[in-house]
């Protein structure tokens, strides 16, 4: 679970890679592959709990392990544990470039979608080159 106060720029786990949220799957492989001081344990929820409104629906309920959550029928949040392992596969070679960049000199801003920058909120501060001439 991860707190956060609203739900405004939240999103379902089947946009995080697309979209670059990437936090819950973080705290997932942290989780699992033993990067904490807590024994590796299965990840079967990952979910933002929204202070606001005091809800825990986005994110990812794998479908069969219910105990302190329930799967709605309904709910975009329901994931078989097999696209869950893909999900967290993905997160972690996306990771796992993005460090290679990092240590290979390559972690200039580049944004994702150039046409985003006109309304992003951090435009005078970002030293993205197509920004500064």
């Amino acid at each position: 679970i991860d707190y956060k106060s609203s739900a405004a720029s939240l999103s379902q786990y089947s946009s995080w890679l697309r979209n670059d949220k990437i936090q819950l799957i973080l705290y997932s492989l942290a989780i699992e592959n033993a990067w904490t001081d807590i024994d590796p344990q299965k990840v079967v929820s990952a979910v933002y709990y929204v202070v606001q409104d005091l809800n825990r629906d986005t994110g990812f309920k794998v479908l069969n392990h219910e105990g302190l959550f329930s799967v709605g029928d309904r709910k975009k949040n329901k994931i078989e544990m097999k696209e869950r392992d893909e999900l967290l596969k993905s997160g972690y070679e996306q990771v796992q470039k993005t460090i290679s960049n990092i240590l290979s000199g390559q972690f200039h801003p580049v944004p994702k979608r150039v046409e985003d920058c006109q309304d992003c909120k951090w435009r005078e501060l970002c030293r993205a080159k197509h920004l500064s001439q």
